[in-house]
């Protein structure tokens, strides 16, 4: 009986106070970093505005550092975004197309952008989603049409 009471309070006295402390060496910073910038989103999402100083706050690369958004509340909803995440699917639809900046030709050479597949509104009975352009001054131009020759072989260019 005396050994167990021997062993239980050296187990106990061996026991000390301890802290606990992060194992991580970086703190994440509040800042907002490039390629993001701070937006005001109630902006118009035109391609114009992509360079407003109404629109993108601060710009940690024009700033020289980190950009604090929350300085920016005053003005409205401000994120750190970069300017794909504040303008997605903003501008007209585009199923079978692709997008060109506005005053820009549909030239089929350059072949434009991809629209970009996002939610339909909800209330119209059901999810689903539709293609469209980034910017809401964006032009949604047609694909050439490439119809294959259905006829028999005649031996023409085209068969």
């Amino acid at each position: 009986m005396r050994w167990l009471l021997l062993t239980l309070s050296l187990a106990f006295a061996a026991c000390g106070a301890s802290t606990t402390e992060t194992d991580l060496g970086l703190v994440a910073s509040e800042g907002c970093r490039y390629p993001r910038a701070c937006w005001l989103t109630s902006c118009g999402c035109t391609f114009a505005l992509t360079n407003d100083p109404a629109c993108r706050l601060c710009d940690p690369v024009t700033n020289g550092k980190d950009c604090i958004c929350a300085d920016y509340s005053e003005l409205g909803d401000v994120q750190c975004l970069e300017l794909e995440q504040l303008c997605i699917g903003k501008g007209p639809s585009c199923a079978g197309g692709f997008c060109v900046r506005a005053g820009t030709a549909c030239d089929q050479t350059d072949g434009g952008d991809e629209p970009q597949v996002v939610p339909d509104d909800p209330s119209d009975g059901g999810p689903s989603v539709s293609p469209h352009c980034p910017f809401r001054d964006d032009v949604c131009c047609p694909r050439a049409s490439t119809t294959p020759d259905a006829a028999a072989p005649d031996l023409s260019a085209t068969d």
